[in-house]
């Protein structure tokens, strides 16, 4: 049921390109290929993992080869990584929001003044790993331990079909009763603003697994802001109406704002849009 629920989804978000594409994705995950591959790579490499983008580098902590395997893809995501150091001045405010294990963090820190990169993740094996990450780049990265969302309060964090390993990136917000989850703070980024906790963002990256709009509620008055001049999100079509939202919406939500949108990269269903004024 699950593979035919993909199936559906990719011809409905991508045609049949993008179906195609899934298939040789499936093939190459379900032969074991792809773990073979990897294994071999942190056997004879280990740890950390070292990658370049438009000539900045950023190390990494691995300790598996599934680890290995998702710091030396680097989620898939370069392409992203790419367009955002394109993006930053030296003096900005980075947001690494569902920040996982710090990719982005990492990268950015090299770019931007002592401080000015602000994570936040709620996942204790996330949060420990980005901690050791930062300090193996030797940045000062503020690492907020709590979910942004649209308020203040706890929630459960789904870490159904996990086990403790740092790096996953599949944990979600719960939204229902079913699955194992972990109990978590959450906050709206506003209001750490205007606690003056931390400064408004400059540039921000969301990805929370279908609870992208909850969040840019959340950070209503910084979107007001020309401070905020853009925004990285995945977008997950197929999730985001669980948490009350849709794809128009955060849509709407961005243009009203004065934000222009773009689609970067596509990986069906789920996709990055760069938002920029």
């Amino acid at each position: 049921m699950k593979l035919l629920t993909r199936i559906h989804r990719l011809i409905r978000h991508g045609g049949p390109v993008e179906l195609i594409k899934g298939a040789f994705r499936f093939v190459y995950w379900q032969s074991g290929l792809r773990a073979t591959q990897h294994a071999l790579g942190y056997k004879f490499h280990g740890s950390p993992v070292t990658k370049t983008i438009n000539n900045t580098t950023a190390s990494f902590e691995v300790s598996t080869p599934a680890e290995y395997a998702r710091a030396n893809t680097l989620h898939n995501e370069r392409s992203v990584i790419a367009n955002v150091i394109q993006s930053l001045n030296s003096d900005n405010v980075f947001y690494d929001i569902g920040a996982n294990v710090g990719t982005y963090a990492c990268f950015v820190g090299q770019l931007l003044d002592d401080g000015n990169v602000i994570t936040f993740e709620p996942h204790p094996a996330n949060i420990k790993r980005l901690q050791e990450n930062a300090a193996l780049n030797n940045l000062q990265v503020e690492v907020r331990p709590v979910a942004l969302s649209n308020e203040h309060g706890t929630s459960k964090l789904d870490v159904s079909g996990e086990d403790d390993q740092a790096g996953v990136g599949t944990h979600s917000l719960s939204t229902g009763d079913t699955g194992r989850t972990i109990q978590i703070g959450m906050i709206e980024g506003d209001r750490l603003i205007e606690a003056k906790e931390i400064p408004p963002p400059s540039v921000m990256k969301i990805d929370v697994e279908g609870a992208e709009q909850l969040v840019l509620e959340g950070l209503s008055s910084a979107l007001e802001s020309e401070q905020c001049h853009t925004i990285y999100c995945e977008v997950h079509p197929d999730r985001i109406s669980d948490f009350g939202g849709s794809e128009q919406e955060l849509r709407e939500l961005l243009n009203i704002n004065g934000y222009t949108i773009q689609i970067i990269k596509n990986r069906s269903p789920e996709y990055f849009l760069k938002a920029y004024q």
